[in-house]
């Protein structure tokens, strides 16, 4: 199954990105899987603040009680993110591993995964690598009104002549 991953890292460190998507690869290569490209879409700004998943929790111990999660009011939020997309084609159990080993590390402020095809001719044309969104519209968290976004996917189907 080809299966693309788009991660967002905590902005500042170029080697967090490295060593997260190297980790990535490294999963997938080891399930008997293929990676078929990784792009780096840099740093853009997050739709709204984001407290990192793992650093707005503390668990605290209530006299009788089990052990509790309790967001923490003073935990970083990032209002920017690192952007890098990964398509490979792998089995289930290694997109739940991936699923299982991202949800452990604090670097990543959020991540997906969505499955592209199941059957060959479903995943044989599609390249490696993503195409680019920087230029559209709502790319850098912006809310845009209905009727211009209209506006604009009409005049890129009738062309710049129109």
């Amino acid at each position: 199954m080809l299966y693309e991953l788009i991660g967002i890292v905590r902005p500042g460190k170029i080697a967090e990105v490295k060593e997260i998507a190297r980790t990535a690869g490294s999963i997938v290569l080891n399930s008997n899987g293929v990676v078929r490209g990784i792009t780096n879409w840099g740093v853009f700004a997050l739709p709204k603040a984001m407290p990192n998943r793992s650093e707005d929790r503390q668990h605290t111990q209530g006299p009788g009680r089990g052990t509790e999660e309790v967001a923490d009011k003073r935990a970083a939020k990032y209002t920017l993110g690192h952007y890098f997309v990964m398509r490979f084609d792998a089995s289930a159990r290694c997109q739940h591993m991936l699923r299982k080993t991202w949800n452990k590390d604090p670097r990543l402020l959020r991540f997906s995964v969505v499955r592209l095809g199941y059957k060959l001719d479903e995943v044989a044309d599609v390249s490696g690598h993503p195409d680019e969104w920087r230029n559209v519209a709502g790319a850098l968290g912006k809310q845009h009104e209905e009727s211009a976004i209209l506006k604009e996917a009409k005049w890129g189907q009738q062309g710049w002549m129109a």
